[in-house]
């Protein structure tokens, strides 16, 4: 499974090699052999093209991924809840 979230994760951009493998705890060198061989596999064996498929289809139907804008990577966030007001002496205004 997690040959796919990386390769998924490297197709759409959203990250560098450098930070697939700071995500998943190996070498952004590690990240290029994984894609390497999903891409190979991908050309020989049905069964895995058919799992990968079904599983794109479930990734477009989640929370949309980072979007890298040319150099930065803008994140979709939920909005952050709002705090209760605070008085002038300090204090939260039940």
């Amino acid at each position: 499974m997690q040959l796919f979230q990386i390769f998924f994760l490297w197709k759409r951009g959203a990250y560098t090699n450098g930070e697939l493998g700071d995500i998943f705890g190996i070498t952004y060198t590690v990240v290029s052999h994984i894609v390497k061989q999903v891409k190979e596999r991908l050309k020989t064996d049905q069964n895995f093209q058919a799992k990968c498929k079904t599983l794109n289809s479930q990734i477009k139907m989640m929370t949309p991924f980072p979007v890298r804008s040319g150099r930065s990577i803008m994140h979709f966030r939920a909005p952050e809840p709002e705090s209760p007001p605070i008085s002038p002496a300090g204090s939260p205004i039940e």
